[in-house]
């Protein structure tokens, strides 16, 4: 699962940094990158809840197979047909196999092992997913230079054929993740309305870790929009804004090694807490200064705040979901994650061309602060 991960993240970061510049090539503006930069997270809000239900029935094996093939095809597309319009189809290609994944996999960390080994079994999925992201981020800047903008999409097409046959060769190793069927079938009846999943959304708790697992992972889904355009704006070059990205990728890494031992000594709220303001003080330096150094700087705190986070919020709002419909409550996740982080790109891309990038840097540095007073209440009553 670890590998399947790293080589589905590697896809689909790396994509992320060949379509964002390969936009700007072609000429278009922050709000049109921004446009196809959501394509990443909108087809997955419309489609997470199948994928959830699909994991529940099928396992892993099918879902992760239709992901590789989903990958391929955005890979190819805008190699074979370079515009503005192939681009948009890759993204929402590449974005519906990115959380088809991420609810498999997850899915998957969660069956494995015991209940108390669990955020430890969310840290090293996780951390095939951070090798991913600084793997693809890296190479994809130097293919940009080295064999131009299709060639780049064109080489990323290796990733979803090593998925595939890893699949093929050890499928029958992933956990049974379908055991509660029968249980998810009496409880999906016995919930009323056309929209049973809804019902999930009463339980405080799950609400509450729904809030922070949306708000960490949106916040570094901004960074990695934000680092593309306004370093191509800037002067900076492909390969460096690569190994910018590629820097907070391996403090992902580096930081959830570690995390196993930090989550028995920190309490789940702490750490959010702590992510929140990292991305508040870092979103308000991105938004004064052009020091590439600081750029590095700002980086691998990201990656940091980001590796500490994710596997805690995964594992918390697990812990919340009812049994039976674990996989039904990751569907909701990705549809709310989703959202916000489609209208993440949109919001910054068009505030960004009428007021100007900084304030809108400064905006969000509010909003996680707010979050990390949030979190602090949390702290106090998640125990109670």
């Amino acid at each position: 699962m670890v590998a399947l991960a790293a080589l589905c993240s590697t896809s689909v970061f790396g994509s992320r940094v060949v379509v964002s510049i390969s936009a700007i090539h072609l000429g278009a503006s922050p709000a049109v990158v921004g446009s196809i930069m959501s394509l990443y997270f909108l087809p997955p809000v419309v489609l997470s809840m199948f994928l959830g239900r699909l994991v529940d029935r099928s396992g892993l094996a099918v879902p992760m197979a239709l992901v590789a093939v989903l990958l391929a095809v955005g890979h190819v597309l805008p190699a074979a047909y370079p515009s503005l319009w192939a681009l948009a189809i890759s993204a929402g290609c590449t974005g519906t196999a990115f959380v088809g994944a991420v609810i498999a996999l997850s899915s998957g960390a969660a069956f494995s092992g015991r209940p108390e080994d669990r955020a430890a079994n969310f840290s090293w999925f996780t951390l095939g997913t951070g090798a991913g992201v600084g793997t693809g981020s890296f190479l994809s800047g130097f293919a940009l230079e080295k064999l131009g903008d299709a060639g780049a999409s064109l080489s990323l097409g290796v990733w979803p054929l090593a998925m595939l046959l890893l699949i093929a060769l050890g499928g029958r190793l992933l956990p049974v993740v379908t055991a509660a069927s029968s249980q998810v079938a009496s409880m999906r009846v016995s919930v009323p309305g056309r929209l049973p999943w809804l019902g999930l959304l009463r339980d405080a708790r799950l609400r509450a870790a729904l809030l922070a697992s949306v708000m960490g992972p949106t916040g570094y889904e901004v960074y990695l929009f934000v680092m593309p355009v306004h370093g191509t704006r800037i002067g900076l070059s492909p390969s460096t804004i690569g190994s910018m990205l590629g820097a907070s990728a391996v403090a992902i890494v580096i930081v959830r090694i570690a995390l196993p031992f930090l989550v028995r000594r920190m309490r789940e709220w702490t750490l959010m807490m702590l992510l929140f303001l990292a991305l508040s003080v870092s979103y308000l330096l991105f938004s004064v200064v052009t020091q590439p150094w600081i750029f590095f700087a700002i980086s691998i705190v990201m990656g940091v705040a980001q590796g500490l986070g994710q596997p805690v919020m995964m594992s918390m709002y697990f812990a919340a979901s009812p049994e039976g419909r674990k996989g039904e409550a990751a569907g909701v996740r990705g549809i709310v994650q989703n959202s916000f982080s489609a209208s993440s790109p949109l919001l910054i891309g068009g505030l960004g061309a009428i007021l100007g990038l900084g304030a809108v840097l400064v905006a969000a540095s509010a909003v996680y602060a707010w979050g990390g007073w949030y979190a602090l209440q949390k702290r106090r009553t998640w125990d109670l």
